[in-house]
């Protein structure tokens, strides 16, 4: 009785499940040949019995394990279960690189902006500070917002003050008009132009990425003229990172 890696990794998780369901000797039989991995020969002295009786004994006993898995499919579902969790296991090593390779990317952006920017020593007055951090702390309640939560709320449980958070958003306000400013010295230096097509083109591209409609990804953005001040931005950050390479 000769059985394939596979047939004995097959009897051995039938056998886990339905080992109740087995009468005392099946599952000695069982026991022996796919646990112990005795031949027939080996557990025929064991059992003292004919060697054709013991593969008659197995033979049975695998049969009812097969047929209480044709009723039950308790294997077959444990092995979806199985595949679930395994591709659930690949999506989130996969977000988490994606996440992980993002943030580098975020990260190494900043420097490169920072660099350039410190380069142009740009002075910003505390003026337009101010009103870039207001502007932020709007967009992040806007934020907030759309998630469910209002501005009250969050105030309540983070245990807040909007003067505060203003205050903490200050330096960031400081970078992002540095860099606005940066960007919109290096689009007029070189003469960066963006069409109505490739406007179009990449509301399309992102709509097309979110499964939502061409006109809520435009409602997001504002209007075409931002879609394409935005690709103009992009192509200016590239240039940043290619002088800095």
């Amino acid at each position: 009785m000769e059985d394939t890696l596979e047939k004995k990794q097959r009897m051995n998780l039938l056998m886990d499940l339905y080992e109740d369901l087995l009468t005392e000797k099946q599952r000695e039989y069982l026991d022996l040949y796919y646990h112990e991995d005795l031949s027939l020969s080996e557990i025929s002295l064991i059992k003292n019995v004919s060697k054709n009786a013991v593969f008659d004994n197995i033979k049975k006993a695998c049969l009812h394990l097969e047929n209480y898995e044709e009723k039950l499919q308790l294997l077959e579902k444990h092995q979806k279960r199985l595949e679930i969790i395994d591709d659930l296991e690949k999506d989130i090593k996969e977000e988490l690189t994606h996440r992980k390779e993002h943030e580098l990317e975020h990260a190494y952006e900043d420097a490169c902006l920072d660099k350039a920017a410190n380069n142009m020593k740009i002075e910003i007055l505390p003026e337009l500070i101010d009103d870039e951090a207001h502007q932020m702390y709007h967009e992040f309640m806007d934020r907030m917002k759309r998630q469910g939560i209002t501005e009250e709320l969050y105030l309540k449980y983070t245990n807040s003050k909007e003067e505060d958070l203003i205050e903490k958003m200050k330096d960031e306000a400081k970078k992002r008009i540095q860099y606005r400013y940066l960007l919109r010295e290096i689009i007029k230096k070189e003469n960066i132009k963006i069409t109505d097509k490739e406007a179009k083109e990449k509301i399309k591209e992102i709509a097309k990425q979110y499964n939502v409609t061409e006109e809520e990804i435009l409602k997001e953005v504002g209007t075409l003229e931002a879609m394409k001040m935005d690709l103009a931005f992009q192509k200016a950050v590239e240039l940043v990172k290619a002088n800095n390479d």
